[in-house]
């Protein structure tokens, strides 16, 4: 029994010794901020074609030969506006994530002594995981490196379970698109077979980075935009319309404050991440030609200087 994508934060600490900037061990607190409402990112999924490598202090884990493909995407988003808050009217983060025709939810709470999943992949009852009767820690506080948690939880329909959460190590994480200097790596283990490694970037904010399943023998990874110098997220989020939703010959693309782009393209994937179509935008209207694409579910991606401003996904008819 196990948990997916999550998203948690961190705070990291920085010590100069003889004039150089080292990076030294973060500590998990609870003074940490999520990312923002309205953070929007690309979930990837990729074979194991490296291991999850060892782990220890100033690591460096090198994913950058993964052959990623697009999944989805995900969100952080007001919990009190998702529809099942009154559900867990106790969470203080929610994520949506977009796979397939399906949004479901992830919800957690952040107290002053851990962080803890109330349900994930959740889209009604009888969905998901629901954890009510008993919430999985992800995260305890203070957390500092090789600190290891054992935790009971229980999911409903299900008797209780347990978890062993260890700080195994930290360092830089180089995935296929970018290199992260201030990572954390956490271990989880609910049984034999059945264990992840999760990377966490942790300034300015955390979210989970790449995530390995031993479980289903895959990673998980998310594509952020970053900062040149610090390596860290930047957000830029464009509100976007896409109407009609479902078409069959074409469809409008509105773009809300279009003239705070300069350069901006939209480019559309299949379900496996394959690019079919770009579209130079020239103004806050587009419109989206069918162009021979077949019926089914796409996802498309607006960038401005090759940096993410906005997603959504449509249907083909």
């Amino acid at each position: 029994m196990k948990k997916t994508t999550t998203f948690s934060v961190l705070t990291s600490i920085y010590l100069l010794i003889s004039g150089t900037a080292l990076f030294a061990q973060p500590i998990l607190v609870n003074t940490m901020t999520p990312f923002p409402v309205g953070t929007v990112d690309s979930v990837y999924s990729a074979p194991p074609a490296v291991a999850p490598g060892s782990g220890g202090a100033g690591v460096t884990w090198n994913l950058s030969t993964l052959a990623p493909y697009l999944q989805g995407y995900v969100s952080v988003v007001t919990p009190s506006a998702t529809p099942y808050f009154s559900t867990f009217p106790t969470t203080t983060f929610c994520a949506e994530l977009t796979v397939g025709i399906n949004n479901v939810y992830i919800y957690e709470r952040l107290s002053a002594s851990k962080w803890e999943q109330l349900a994930e992949n959740y889209y009604g009852p009888g969905t998901g995981s629901d954890y009510t009767p008993n919430p999985e820690s992800a995260l305890e506080f203070p957390m500092a490196y090789l600190d290891t948690l054992i935790d009971t939880f229980q999911k409903t329909g299900s008797g209780p379970s347990t978890v062993t959460i260890k700080y195994d190590g930290y360092g830089t994480l180089i995935t296929p698109w970018e290199t992260y200097t201030n990572v954390v790596r956490i271990y989880k283990y609910w049984g034999p077979g059945d264990y992840d490694y999760n990377w966490y970037t942790t300034s300015p904010n955390l979210g989970i980075v790449a995530s390995f399943d031993a479980q289903n023998n895959a990673y998980t990874i998310l594509r952020h935009d970053t900062s040149t110098t610090t390596g860290t997220k930047t957000i830029r989020a464009t509100n976007t319309t896409l109407y009609p939703n479902p078409f069959s010959s074409t469809a409008t693309l509105k773009i809300d404050g279009f003239n705070t782009l300069t350069n901006a393209t939209l480019i559309i994937t299949d379900l496996v991440g394959k690019e079919v179509k770009a579209v130079h935008i020239t103004g806050n209207e587009t419109t989206i030609q069918r162009d021979g694409l077949n019926p089914g579910l796409y996802f498309y991606h607006v960038a401005n200087n090759e940096t993410a401003v906005a997603n959504g996904k449509f249907i083909i008819e």
